[in-house]
């Protein structure tokens, strides 16, 4: 089952094409889905998944602090900008992020 899913990406001022922000929604996904130290070659790709057993409001801070971090790196001309979520009830975690130009 899944613990969290992007419900949306959104430029903050619109400057963000429809095709640039497909290809963030894809770095953002694998991202999200990829524990840290899981590939070979790229032990730094993903995130740490730390927030998995995290009340939401903790969980929400701290995968905007580690998503923030991969960003600078994985895709430098955008920057996270905010990230909100809301809860299913089924527990899964429905981020909504807005994102914007360096």
């Amino acid at each position: 089952m899944a613990y969290l899913r992007i419900n949306e990406i959104k430029s903050t001022d619109d400057s963000i094409d429809s095709d640039e922000i497909e290809m963030t929604n894809d770095i953002i996904e694998a991202l999200l889905i990829t524990r840290k130290v899981t590939i070979p070659g790229s032990r730094a790709f993903g995130l740490s998944h730390v927030f998995v057993d995290m009340p939401a409001p903790d969980a929400v801070n701290m995968i905007t602090v580690e998503l923030a971090e991969a960003m600078d790196e994985y895709i430098p001309t955008l920057e996270l900008q905010d990230v909100s979520a809301t809860t299913d009830t089924d527990g899964t975690l429905a981020l909504d992020i807005r994102i914007g130009r360096r």
